[in-house]
């Protein structure tokens, strides 16, 4: 055949031909299979991949200038009427154009025109890559365009209805506010393989799986091919839509749509704009519904964070943090009085605010932050390998947008793999960072860890056996103090507090060493001696001093007042 590739030469009875799938882009090598194109034996001249080159319509036309009327996915039927006495350099330009107009195919008929294709015409085809097909057998044309068009036709009628179909799954779940975790399982449910939704940087935002809080799950498994479609949102893209399976209509047409209804979605939880104030709003109404545990599932929790940025990545944890603002002295914060700061109302409230939010950004990359009594609630995801140099970073971010003002009582609760376990964290967080500030503790940042004790006895703090605890270990010198209105219990505290180092009491108490040695003194007697390397004494006094600072700090039974402290 002279380096020709023939179709199968058989005759149409002696093979069996596959049905058209309609449910598909029909291609050119489905063409090829038609029956009335079987009757023509085609050959293939040029041309590769033709089950990958799709078939928009037929044209049959005659005319040597018809590309530029072509729009490109079109199989062209011709005689060749049209190239009668066209010289070499013309078959090599109609060769040309019609491949720059990408069209699916050329089918050239032989016997009316030419007996034969000719040679520059299947150079040209070769060259550009152009599907060059001839017809050796007489076929009406019009019964080609009648086949094909019906099939394109039913096709396209499969697709609407597909479509119709996906929108009326997808549109309940949308509006019943289901959340986007319910939103991409049933579109899995539809494709039959999972769903996920990827950031604009490429990692799992969401996922259709059963893995709550675990945006790496399953990722690195997608088929070659996979379907796919961008998540646009205000004019950007924000991320894609990946339907984990092998590509088929229905999964490309369910990335699609799904795509669209994920960014509505998106919109509609406020993920859309990145510093915008409608993500802010959302962001703050999430983080009070987490801290409240007021939202309906953890799945809902999962798609709503995930939706503002915030979602967990391998190695990471997610944190609650509680921080206040503290004005400077003599002065207030963005231009509002002391009392306004402690209230988180009036005009320079809305300044800390964002101070902490872009801080937080800074540090975290996203983050939900919002303004609770006075304190400023923060939940991220973060690799917490080093938390305290975390928590000092967000402080420091903080102090440096503030032309006033420090951050102080920076507290972080445990670190959870699961959001669901968030609300512990930010409980945890502000329940330290109020026990920091009517403690005065002095310590900018504190983990929870830091006042464990603090808090296990807070709980205890009107019980009347810690009152008796309290007053057996330290009532000689409580009763001294209230006689002769000495300092001597705040003396032992910070002994305690500076590591039994009698320079460092002395110092951070502003007296000389001789008059803590005195004190000391008169303490051991009262307390009929006092060996402070015995651990059990040492452990029993501490605890002691615990409950005492509790008690003084009017902290009442059943936790910390849930107002901040001066």
């Amino acid at each position: 055949m002279n380096g020709v590739t023939a179709v199968d030469p058989r005759p149409a009875s002696a093979r069996r031909r596959p049905t058209v799938d309609v449910s598909r882009p029909l291609t050119v090598a489905d063409l090829l299979e038609l029956p009335v194109l079987r009757r023509g034996r085609p050959e293939l001249l040029a041309g590769t991949d033709l089950d990958r080159r799709e078939v928009r319509w037929v044209h049959t036309s005659e005319i040597y200038e018809i590309s530029p009327l072509l729009k490109g996915g079109e199989v062209l039927l011709t005689t060749g009427l049209g190239l009668v006495g066209a010289g070499p350099d013309a078959l090599r330009a109609y060769a040309t154009g019609l491949a720059q107009r990408h069209i699916a195919a050329l089918v050239l008929e032989l016997g009316r025109t030419f007996t034969q294709a000719p040679p520059d015409l299947v150079a040209a085809a070769r060259e550009h890559g152009l599907p060059l097909i001839t017809l050796r057998g007489i076929v009406p044309f019009v019964e080609v365009t009648e086949s094909v068009h019906a099939l394109l036709l039913t096709g396209e009628v499969a697709q609407l209805r597909r479509g119709e179909q996906i929108t009326a799954t997808l549109t309940p779940v949308l509006l019943s506010g289901a959340g986007l975790i319910a939103l991409l399982r049933a579109m899995a449910e539809m494709a039959g393989c999972p769903v996920r939704l990827h950031g604009e940087d490429g990692h799992v935002v969401a996922t259709s799986e059963e893995t709550a809080g675990q945006s790496d799950a399953g990722s690195g498994d997608e088929p070659q091919g996979a379907p796919r479609a961008p998540v646009e949102l205000f004019g950007r893209v924000w991320g894609q839509l990946l339907v984990a399976g092998a590509a088929t209509p229905l999964r490309a047409q369910i990335a699609e749509r799904g795509a669209t209804a994920v960014a509505l979605e998106l919109g509609r939880a406020g993920g859309g704009s990145a510093l915008g104030s409608g993500r802010r709003r959302a962001a703050a109404l999430l983080l009070r519904e987490i801290f409240g545990r007021q939202y309906p599932s953890a799945d809902e929790l999962v798609g709503r964070a995930a939706a503002l940025g915030v979602a967990l990545r391998p190695g990471q944890r997610a944190i609650g943090i509680c921080l206040a603002v503290e004005p400077a002295r003599g002065g207030s914060v963005a231009g509002q009085t002391d009392s306004a700061v402690a209230s988180g109302s009036g005009r320079g409230a809305s300044g800390i605010t964002d101070a902490v939010v872009q801080a937080a950004e800074h540090v975290f990359g996203a983050a939900l932050v919002t303004e609770l009594d006075g304190s400023h609630l923060v939940a991220a995801c973060a690799d917490v390998a080093d938390p305290r140099a975390m928590l000092e970073a967000l402080a420091d971010g903080i102090d440096h947008r503030l032309p006033t003002g420090r951050a102080t009582a920076v507290t972080g609760g445990p670190p959870v793999a699961d959001f669901a376990l968030l609300a512990g964290s930010l409980r945890t967080a502000r329940e330290v960072s109020v026990l920091a500030r009517r403690l005065h503790s002095g310590m900018r940042v504190l983990l929870s860890s830091d006042l464990g004790v603090h808090r296990l006895l807070s709980r205890f703090a009107a019980d009347p056996e810690l009152a008796a605890f309290v007053q057996e270990q330290l009532g000689p010198l409580l009763d001294h103090d209230a006689a002769r209105g000495r300092e001597l219990v705040r003396t032992l505290d910070t002994l305690l507090a500076c590591g039994l180092s009698k320079a460092a009491t002395a110092r951070v108490l502003g007296i000389r060493r001789q008059t803590l040695y005195q004190r000391l003194g008169t303490i051991s007697t009262l307390l009929g001696g006092l060996d402070l390397t015995s651990r059990e004494r040492r452990t029993a006094i501490d605890l002691a001093l615990v409950g005492w600072r509790l008690r003084a700090a009017a902290v009442p039974g059943g936790g910390p007042d849930p107002r901040p402290g001066p």
